[in-house]
């Protein structure tokens, strides 16, 4: 933004300079005719009004914000990325990863076939759920939650069955809502087909009732009003030869729900404080349920009003009626990444300078779209490649420093440029004599 705005004053400046040398350069030479010296007169002027030290200035400022940021564990991709964020006024954080500590934890499951809840600390879970989420889990996980759901496995299975089936298809997380489908066979012919994701993904291709619908949809709310983050997880049958080309080409038998605990990290309830103060308007955007973004944003002091929009909400609206909407909705929910990308873009052409926070890969195109993209050391690779700051930490008060860095900094080269520019003005009238 200051970039934008020193350079626009530059061009405004040259235009009055260029009008400048014409009438001294013309003045002179009615009164002397000598060409040569209205000339340099004309000249002076004209070089006295814009000053030399805005790059110099510009340079070296930003480069010592990107040297404070780096003691303070933020690397700084390129200069200009500390102005900008020191000039933000709207920061769009994903929940997970960056509100929420990504430590999953099961807390609850729900057996749809006797419609029973029941606690990850009771006795008796549904084990054909649990193992049936794990054979959809990839073979060596790293997200939180896929080891959360092997590890589950690990506790409660009477036999590891994962050293006798082979994974021989797989189709990745896709759809909106996403689900994704993994596909093992043992050396007998039987054969797995397991599904997960999104609730309401899996029953699309369900093999169920109204009533049974309204009864998973009803139990997955509830998980989601206490901030739960809930998985659908489903069987599959196929028999033909060949396997199809698409996922929602199979009939699923819905088996249950998992809900995972995601706690709020420790410092962001401060956090988001110091960005209201600074007067920097604090966004949600989350791939979960409404209800659980409600949840959360209650527990980290994120004002919201029970507004909240989906992603087929945004995709579905049209640019004037989305910046309005996008202005005021704080809560985004259900986001899938071209929806994230649509209200990264209607904030900006409010004339927001916007900042991301993100930490998937579905976080990298609005990462990569925001005036300044934050991502966590703690993400994916890709995430990181498409922000231009990546906090080393994964603490959200990190931000907030960086923020103030940035502000401090924003400062210091305005000062300067001020200067620099009443110090060359004062040269104008003598050139001008």
């Amino acid at each position: 933004p200051l970039q934008k705005q020193i350079t626009s004053f530059v061009k405004s400046m040259a235009s009055i300079g260029f009008v400048a040398f014409v009438i001294i350069v013309g003045v002179n030479y009615y009164q002397s005719g000598l060409l040569v010296h209205s000339l340099l007169h004309g000249l002076t002027l004209a070089m006295s009004i814009i000053p030399e030290e805005i790059p110099v200035a510009f340079s070296t400022f930003q480069a010592l914000g990107a040297f404070r940021l780096l003691a303070k564990g933020i690397i700084v991709k390129q200069p200009q990325y500390v102005e900008t964020l020191g000039s933000a006024t709207v920061i769009c954080a994903d929940k997970t990863g960056t509100l929420t500590q990504n430590k999953m934890s099961v807390a609850f499951l729900y057996d749809a076939n006797v419609n029973i809840s029941c606690s990850a600390d009771s006795g008796q879970l549904p084990q054909q759920v649990v193992e049936y989420a794990m054979w959809a889990c990839e073979i060596d996980p790293f997200d939180p939650m896929e080891l959360a759901i092997h590890e589950l496995y690990l506790q409660t299975s009477t036999l590891d069955q994962r050293s006798r089936f082979q994974q021989v298809h797989e189709y990745p997380l896709s759809g909106t809502p996403p689900i994704m489908t993994h596909i093992f066979q043992d050396q007998q012919g039987k054969t797995i087909i397991a599904v997960k994701g999104a609730p309401e993904g899996i029953l699309r291709h369900a093999r169920c009732s109204p009533e049974e619908v309204k009864k998973i949809e009803a139990q997955a709310i509830a998980y989601a009003q206490e901030g739960y983050r809930v998985l659908g997880v489903g069987k599959g049958e196929w028999k033909e030869q060949h396997w199809p080309a698409s996922q929602d080409e199979f009939q699923f038998e819905f088996l249950g729900l998992i809900a995972f605990q995601d706690p709020p990290k420790p410092s962001i309830i401060e956090s988001i404080k110091v960005f209201q103060q600074a007067g920097i308007d604090v966004k949600m955007m989350t791939g979960d349920y409404a209800a659980t973004a409600i949840a959360i944003a209650k527990q980290v002091g994120l004002d919201h009003q029970s507004a909240v929009m989906t992603g087929s909400e945004v995709l579905q609206l049209e640019s004037r009626e989305l910046r309005k909407k996008a202005s005021q909705v704080q809560i985004f929910a259900r986001m899938f990444p071209e929806a994230k990308l649509k209200v990264i873009d209607a904030l900006k052409e409010n004339g927001e300078v916007v900042a991301m926070t993100g930490d998937g890969v579905n976080d990298a195109p609005a990462l990569a779209t925001a005036d300044v993209g934050m991502a966590m050391s703690t993400g994916t690779d890709v995430a990181m490649q498409a922000a231009g700051i990546t906090l080393m930490r994964g603490d959200p008060s990190l931000v907030a420093d960086a923020i103030d860095i940035s502000k401090r900094t924003w400062a210091k080269i305005q000062q300067n440029l001020f200067w620099a520019f009443a110090f060359n003005a004062t040269g104008i009238p003598l050139a001008a004599l």
